[in-house]
């Protein structure tokens, strides 16, 4: 994905945006993936300031040992559990 970091347009474009967020869900689907993902992408590469927040909070689970999963993304992120 570094190739996405000389191309700003595209990341604002449809197409980056997906990009952007197949990332974000590949890591929700398959945890195992973190850590090698989070070694080769910076969060800079996120333009997107929504994944990149996602992101960070995707780090900062797998940095505390703890699950990644959508609900504790998202309890990372201050929502609820429903």
């Amino acid at each position: 994905l570094r190739f996405l970091s000389a191309q700003p347009d595209f990341l604002y474009s449809y197409s980056g945006v997906i990009a952007q967020v197949s990332v974000i869900g590949s890591l929700l689907l398959e945890p195992s993936l973190t850590g090698v993902v989070l070694l080769r992408l910076p969060d800079g590469d996120f333009l997107s300031d929504v994944c990149r927040t996602v992101y960070q909070a995707i780090r900062a689970l797998f940095q505390a040992g703890e699950t990644i999963d959508p609900v504790t993304v998202r309890q990372k992120l201050g929502g609820g559990t429903e």
